[in-house]
């Protein structure tokens, strides 16, 4: 039983198989009978227009009332050819193929053979009957060119002729007795004329010095940088092609923009230290403020005691040292809360936690959250303050949904695995 079964599936496989070979084979058939039919309508309406109306039309050849004109044929030009009459207009000479038997006048129509793409090599054809080499074995530009331009690749002769010569040049139509040879594009920019070493002079070193009479006494191997430096510093509207040395005047001289000179007073030559090698506030400071970095004395300086102040101008005779900006904050963690032996900031609420911390803000945030949210630093006192305040902890718990028949809290029966 297993073997036939077997046997029944291996057959209805290669029938499945079969069956879409077929279904293909179908399908590029039709498609190439498409493809073929679609090529002949296009050629019958584009390059066949030569042909009788109707030429399947047996009744009209049996009665004599077409006739196929003048035999065909090919002239030396590759061109279709029958008789014809060179008076007549295109359309007539045309619609003078299919004449009738009475008139038994018939007229030359000449017809091109369909346009396909020129390939490569049979535009190296033409670029060898057009264009004339050289004894270096390289094409030569038809035209009298001022440039004399030769090329050994064809088709950059072909952008040059229509770059410098003629925009509509055509390589097929191109003929060298009946072409305007002496036509010419001049280019857009101007040549130069003059080089560096006409103008300028070289030292011993051979570098090129600057011209004017010049503070600096410029110069530099190359050209350029010289010209640079005469726009920069003497001329900006410098050219090398227009300048003389006898029309112009050699003294101009344009000086360099006063750059910000670094002071030279220093921290230590201002600000004193003291027996912990910290720099002290000059002014008459009521904090006393001290600090290791200089830096952060000037911005303290600022801030407290003078907005405008500079390292470089101070002087401890002229200065008013009792200036004192005071700021709007009046109290500190310092002033408010004590320390401990450990030198860590005490909170001064009777705390069950006794909360201590390095930081006076995380104290500050230990008050709001467990003694009183409403707690103020500059506002504070401890005689007038109620010192016994605790805000008990909220639990985050979610509790039970009420159940409304009993009454009481319902719990969550876990599903057990069967």
């Amino acid at each position: 039983m297993q073997l036939q079964i077997g046997k029944r599936k291996k057959e209805k496989q290669g029938s499945r198989r079969f069956k879409m070979v077929k279904k293909n084979a179908y399908i590029l058939l039709f498609f190439g009978i498409a493809t073929i039919a679609s090529y002949v309508v296009a050629m019958d309406k584009d390059h066949l227009s030569f042909l009788i109306k109707n030429p399947f039309d047996k009744q009209q050849k049996d009665e004599g009332q077409i006739s196929l004109g003048a035999p065909m044929g090919l002239n030396k030009d590759n061109n279709f050819f029958v008789e014809q009459n060179q008076d007549n207009t295109p359309e007539e000479q045309r619609d003078s193929c299919f004449a009738r038997p009475e008139s038994k006048e018939v007229n030359l129509l000449i017809l091109s053979p369909p346009i396909r793409r020129v390939s490569r090599m049979t535009k190296k054809v033409l670029y060898r009957q057009k264009f004339k080499k050289n004894d270096s074995d390289a094409f030569e530009c038809p035209y009298n060119c001022p440039d004399s331009y030769t090329n050994k690749r064809g088709d950059r002769i072909e952008g040059h002729v229509k770059a410098r010569h003629d925009k509509g040049f055509d390589l097929y139509t191109f003929d060298v007795s009946i072409a305007d040879l002496d036509v010419y594009i001049p280019r857009k920019r101007v040549r130069i004329e003059k080089k560096y070493a006409e103008v300028l002079e070289k030292n011993e070193k051979g570098e090129f010095e600057c011209p004017y009479d010049c503070p600096d006494d410029y110069a530099h191997k190359k050209g350029g940088k010289v010209a640079e430096h005469i726009q920069r510093r003497h001329d900006p509207g410098f050219n090398l092609q227009t300048f003389d040395l006898k029309e112009v005047n050699l003294n101009i001289y344009i000086p360099r923009k006063k750059k910000s000179v670094r002071g030279t007073k220093k921290h230590s030559d201002v600000f004193e230290k003291n027996e912990d090698g910290k720099f002290e506030c000059p002014y008459n400071c009521p904090k006393e403020y001290t600090n290791k970095g200089g830096a952060e004395i000037v911005r303290h300086i600022k801030k407290r005691h003078d907005k405008n102040f500079n390292l470089q101008t101070f002087d401890h005779e002229k200065n008013d040292l009792n200036a004192y900006i005071p700021s709007k904050i009046e109290k500190y963690y310092v002033d408010v809360f004590e320390k401990n032996e450990d030198e860590q900031f005490v909170c001064p609420y009777n705390c069950p936690k006794k909360y201590v911390h390095k930081k006076g803000r995380y104290v500050f945030i230990h008050i709001k959250r467990r003694h009183d949210p409403e707690f103020n630093l500059q506002t504070f006192d401890r005689e007038t303050a109620d010192l016994d305040k605790w805000v008990s902890r909220k639990s985050k718990k979610r509790k039970r949904p009420m159940d409304q028949v009993s009454g009481n809290r319902v719990t969550k029966r876990r599903k057990t695995k069967i």
